[in-house]
């Protein structure tokens, strides 16, 4: 990601409906807004003993008495569906934690608020749904992929990594579904109702190939179980702008800047071409959402105007971002957010 050229960009969409603010924004002064960050996700690791039985896909041997999913020990119980934490096992704690104790099974987990649309719950939370065995969502051509030079271990933790982003872009696709609804309910133009039907189609093909990358790397088909919940509706403008402000205008450029960053890092010519085309769709999808806030700003006035400012400045603070994120915020949010304001 460009962080210059998306700035461009994102003030370009946005001059086209707000003409007489457009030129506030070409510097970094933020003006009255605080330089706050989007927040990040908390994570962590626990061990647990090995159970008696599983009841779905086993580790990698020789750790093949722990899941290769798991559950946060705060939710056992719960509703597995509207789990707001993401839990995969871990080889390399599993094996240190071994050598204390025998029968370990240890997990990483981190809450489901990462870069990209979130598809939300009436309780704002973010959801996803679980993986499970299944071949219609992986069938994407991926014969020159590199998998069987990578060590063990690295595969186990590429097919965790790609299950997870896997859930992310499935759950992308009914983010835009439902935000189709909430723009025709609020008379949004036509323009807006069709990129955001766009960008949905991008999710499904973005969530195929990682059910895909998933698969190759882990050894077995995966896709997603049924994603069984009531989301959180924004009938309302002002509500509609500060979580399109969140999800879309931080969070979609949060996405594009890491999966760019991830395609030049990465060797594989494969991987490398289908990260910085995905890098591209957010950046798009980032843009179509600043698009919509600049819209509801023009139609709601100062009410959506204070909407948005309070949104800005509760964001949590930058303490725990990544410096890529802080890039992104400082050189591309912010600038866009002073020209809304």
């Amino acid at each position: 990601m460009d962080l210059l050229g998306a700035r461009l960009r994102y003030l370009s969409a946005i001059a086209v409906l707000l003409p007489t603010v457009a030129v506030v924004a070409c510097g970094k002064n933020t003006g009255s807004l605080t330089q706050e960050g989007h927040p990040t996700c908390p994570s962590g690791k626990f061990c647990a003993p090995a159970p008696a039985s599983l009841s779905g896909a086993a580790a990698p041997a020789p750790y093949d008495k722990c899941a290769l999913e798991g559950v946060h020990p705060d939710e056992v119980g719960h509703d597995a569906h509207a789990s707001n934490k993401y839990v995969s096992f871990s080889d390399e704690d599993t094996k240190a934690e071994r050598a204390k104790s025998p029968a370990a099974c240890c997990y990483r987990w981190n809450n489901l608020c990462g870069g990209g649309r979130a598809f939300r719950d009436t309780a704002g939370l973010s959801v996803v749904a679980a993986a499970r065995e299944r071949t219609d969502w992986n069938l994407v051509d991926l014969e020159a992929l590199v998998v069987d030079e990578l060590p063990d271990g690295e595969r186990v933790a590429r097919a965790a990594h790609w299950t997870r982003e896997a859930a992310f872009e499935h759950a992308s696709i009914a983010s835009f579904s439902q935000l189709a609804l909430d723009l025709m309910a609020l008379g949004a133009p036509a323009d807006l109702l069709e990129a955001t039907h766009r960008a949905a189609l991008d999710e499904i093909a973005h969530a195929r190939v990682s059910f895909a990358l998933a698969t190759a790397y882990g050894g077995r088909s995966v896709g997603p179980a049924a994603l069984a919940v009531v989301p959180r509706r924004h009938a309302i403008l002002e509500e509609l702008a500060c979580a399109t402000l969140v999800d879309g205008c931080v969070g979609e450029s949060f996405a594009s800047a890491e999966l760019m960053e991830a395609s030049r890092a990465a060797t594989d010519p494969t991987l490398v071409h289908i990260l910085a085309a995905m890098a591209d769709d957010e950046e798009r999808h980032a843009e179509l959402a600043w698009r919509i806030v600049a819209w509801a700003r023009r139609t709601g006035g100062e009410t959506v105007a204070r909407a948005l400012d309070e949104t800005m400045r509760g964001l949590a603070p930058p303490e725990t971002q990544t410096a890529l994120r802080a890039r992104v915020l400082r050189e591309v949010v912010f600038p866009c957010a002073a020209a809304l304001a």
